[in-house]
C-alpha cells in the first residue's frame, strides 16, 4: 500500500473521529431510541445518517480551521510547548534559575 493510500485513510479516519468526538452523546439518543422502540429499520436509517454526520461535521471542523484553534487552546495549557515558546522567545537561552 503506498503512502498516500495510507495518508488518505488516516485522513478520513480522522475526520469521522473528530465529527463523532464533537457529538458523542447524540449516540445514547439513538440507542435508548432502539431500546425504546425495538424499530430496527428506523434505527440503522439514524445511524447511518448520524456517522455520515460525523463525517460531514469532521469534514468542516478541520476545513473551516477550527483544528488550528482547538489546538491552539490546548496548547495555552501544555507546559511544554509553554516552555518552548519561551526559549524560541529568549532566542534559544533557557533561564539558569528556572530548575
Amino acid at each position: 500500500m503506498k503512502f498516500k493510500t495510507k495518508y488518505t485513510i488516516v485522513l478520513w479516519k480522522g475526520y469521522f473521529d473528530k465529527g463523532i468526538s464533537l457529538t458523542n452523546y447524540f449516540k445514547y439518543f439513538i440507542a435508548l431510541y432502539a431500546l425504546a422502540t425495538q424499530d430496527l429499520k428506523n434505527t440503522l436509517i439514524f445511524g447511518v445518517a448520524y456517522a455520515f454526520f460525523c463525517l460531514a461535521l469532521g469534514i468542516w471542523w478541520y476545513k473551516s480551521d477550527f483544528i488550528k484553534a482547538e489546538l491552539e487552546v490546548s496548547n495555552r495549557f501544555n507546559i511544554f510547548v509553554e516552555e518552548m515558546r519561551a526559549i524560541i522567545a529568549n532566542k534559544g537561552k533557557r533561564d539558569p534559575y528556572k530548575y
